[in-house]
């Protein structure tokens, strides 16, 4: 038997033990996770939008990243200021990949958000406020 053909099956199970906790990791990354955001800003541009993130309770500014399959749900084209959103979402380093979504009224939202939204449509009337006479 030649060294080789002992050092070969060794070599590949070695790499299958150390590479198995990185591709757990990796997969643990992408798994979707449950969040809660309000939309802060007026969406021009539904590809993206920037919204107060609620994920495993810590509140932060974030975006909102639609797939092709969310950006053509005419649900998401609707999407305005202050709609709050419960989602199925990835983190990535630019925002959360929105998976899964359902739009919910301020009072569907868990409290952290609910001062969020409710200074969002205070802010919204007052920018209204002076138009109306």
């Amino acid at each position: 038997m030649r060294v080789t053909e002992v050092l070969v099956p060794v070599v590949v199970l070695a790499m299958v033990v150390l590479l198995s906790p990185v591709a757990s990791l990796l997969k643990a990354a992408e798994s979707p996770e449950l969040i809660f955001a309000v939309v802060t800003q007026e969406p021009k541009d539904k590809s993206h939008i920037a919204a107060q993130i609620l994920v495993k309770d810590q509140v932060a500014e974030g975006l909102l990243l639609p797939t092709e399959e969310t950006l053509r749900n005419p649900m998401w084209k609707k999407l305005e200021l202050c709609q709050g959103v419960k989602a199925e979402a990835i983190a990535t380093p630019t925002g959360y990949q929105i998976l899964n979504f359902r739009i919910v009224g301020g009072r569907m939202l868990p409290m952290p958000l609910q001062g969020v939204v409710g200074d969002c449509f205070l802010r919204k009337a007052l920018e209204f406020a002076p138009l109306v006479e």
